[in-house]
């Protein structure tokens, strides 16, 4: 469009200059060609205008922007499962330990429990499958569930680390079941503050199983 305008504007100036030797000679006063003129140039650059402009306001058009994204944190708590606590019916099986999780010089109870029936030697009579819980209780027993899940044909096993001067204990939780198995690290912050850290997660071959030295 711009060479197009260039050839236009120079045209005019060549037939411009025949058309005053032209016009002098019947006698066609010399306003009357300006005029003429000048209409056909401002119409040139009226078309220049209007490309540049439609150019500018297609410009931001053409700019897509992102939408930033963000993700959900990890959680080991199955919303669907009725939390329970130690000392509730069916619920028989359970393991805790004490240590100050949060670091405010109280130390907290952490409880793992599983619902299922314990014998009268302490032999737990494991079935299929069975839902395990383990909560962080405070001394005015408050407690913070940091997992909840329904286990087939697995087991679930917490061990306390030992923290380094500076840092707050936490809990590994090992969940293995003949497909899968997940470590996961939790530290407990308090109020209801949890955070989960996923060290290990492994799909299993259960036909390629062997095991060491027997428990």
């Amino acid at each position: 469009m711009q060479n197009t305008l260039v050839f236009l504007h120079t045209s005019i100036q060549l037939l411009s200059k025949l058309w005053l030797a032209q016009l002098q000679q019947i006698g066609v006063r010399i306003p009357i060609l300006l005029f003429v003129m000048l209409t056909a140039l401002t119409a040139c650059n009226s078309v220049g205008s209007t490309e540049t402009n439609m150019t500018m306001i297609a410009e931001p058009m053409a700019v897509a922007t992102a939408t930033p994204t963000t993700s959900s944190p990890q959680t080991l708590v199955d919303p669907t499962l009725p939390t329970a606590i130690a000392g509730h019916p069916e619920w028989e099986y359970q393991r805790e330990t004490t240590a100050d999780f949060d670091g405010d010089g109280i130390e907290e109870r952490a409880m793992l429990i599983a619902r299922v029936q314990v014998l009268d030697d302490g032999r737990p009579v494991w079935a299929d499958s069975q839902p395990w819980q383990l909560y962080i209780e405070e001394p005015d027993n408050s407690r913070t569930y940091v997992y909840a899940r329904n286990v087939h044909l697995g087991r679930v096993e917490a061990i306390l680390t030992q923290a380094k001067p500076g840092q707050l204990p936490s809990i590994v939780l090992i969940e293995q079941t003949p497909q899968q198995l997940s470590i996961n690290e939790v530290t407990y912050r308090g109020g209801q503050q949890v955070e989960v850290n996923e060290l290990v997660r492994r799909s299993l071959n259960p036909a390629d199983g062997f095991a060491g030295t027997p428990n």
